[in-house]
């Protein structure tokens, strides 16, 4: 059993764009918000031609950061459902904060933006 350490939690709570929903031995739920942006066509009367606006909407996601060796019931759960985890381990945990920020972005990224 590995634990995450109290370093990376740290890191994390630093971060102004990501939080902890709930934070386990081997497993923290990680939150934030992403933007979506939309383009649509709007009259301001009658006699005006319709211009475009950008409307951005925030969206909060989340996902499983998980440590533990071997699948708990979180870990199932999250499977089962098609919901976003990802591994770390004991290596990965003592990375700087920003390399973590880093991991994190690009997961984001991967999960929820494209």
């Amino acid at each position: 059993m590995f634990k995450i350490s109290e370093k990376f939690v740290k890191n994390i709570e630093k971060f102004n764009d990501y939080f902890i929903l709930r934070k386990e031995e081997e497993h923290l739920i990680i939150g934030t918000m992403i933007t979506i942006e939309r383009k649509e066509e709007r009259m301001g009367s009658v006699f005006q031609d319709p211009h475009e606006v950008t409307v951005e909407k925030y969206l909060p996601v989340f996902f499983l950061l998980t440590a533990a060796k071997r699948a708990a019931p979180i870990d199932k759960l999250f499977i089962k459902n098609n919901l976003p985890f990802i591994s770390f381990n004991k290596q990965r945990s003592n990375i700087s904060s920003e390399a973590t920020k880093e991991i994190l972005d690009k997961f984001v990224i991967q999960n929820f933006c494209d």
